[in-house]
């Protein structure tokens, strides 16, 4: 029977990103969390205040549309709005974190503000 022994390979020095790759990810990510939070606002606040008449209404009976009508357009407004105020909150992390990625880079500390 013979064994077969596995060697341990090096580890390719292309693998770990690049510090301004990962600044310019955290910038990325800063963008299009602004850009979900607009986009979810503007759906929750159109469908939150759309007050339709439908167009096949009689002289004596209007047909009348909002959003308070189905269970499921009022959990669409509301997860929404849950997701847009996510997101806003979350933007104070990905500004911090690209604040941390130029901080490293330039050899700034935590510490050195505590002096």
């Amino acid at each position: 029977m013979k064994v077969s022994v596995v060697e341990a390979g090096e580890i390719s020095k292309g693998a770990v990103p690049r510090k301004g790759m990962r600044r310019g990810l955290s910038i990325m990510d800063f963008i299009l969390r602004i850009f979900a939070a607009i986009c979810t606002l503007g759906s929750a606040l159109s469908m939150g205040t759309t007050r339709e008449t439908l167009p096949f209404a009689t002289q004596f009976v209007k047909f009348r549309a909002v959003f308070d009508d189905l269970p499921t357009f009022v959990f669409f407004v509301t997860s929404n709005s849950i997701v847009c105020g996510y997101l806003v909150l979350s933007l104070a992390l990905s500004f911090f974190h690209i604040i941390r990625t130029s901080a490293i880079k330039v050899g700034f500390s935590w510490s050195s503000l505590t002096r």
